[in-house]
């Protein structure tokens, strides 16, 4: 699944809270017996800190909400909550 996401920083300190967005698509594909083919989207609504060691290297804290939704021609599924994330950031 691929999940592009745009963040905006707040602030001019080492140390910036930051709102994303991110919403994917893709394609799982199965071969057993036949092929079937579950199409997934998903989005996630996210908030958090970055340290900035340098102008483009940041330590990021993140929680925030997401969905996801796995649907073939006979069953739908989905999962969505409140989660977190801890990473490392490198901007160019």
């Amino acid at each position: 699944m691929f999940l592009p996401f745009a963040r905006l920083y707040f602030g001019n300190k080492n140390i910036k809270p930051f709102v994303q967005a991110a919403y994917g698509m893709g394609l799982n594909r199965t071969r057993e017996h036949y092929t079937e083919e579950e199409y997934i989207t998903g989005y996630e609504i996210d908030g958090g800190l970055a340290f900035f060691f340098s102008k483009n290297i940041s330590l990021d804290f993140i929680v925030g909400y997401g969905s996801l939704t796995m649907d073939n021609d006979d069953r739908k599924t989905s999962g969505r909550g409140i989660g977190g994330n801890i990473g490392i950031s490198v901007i160019f």
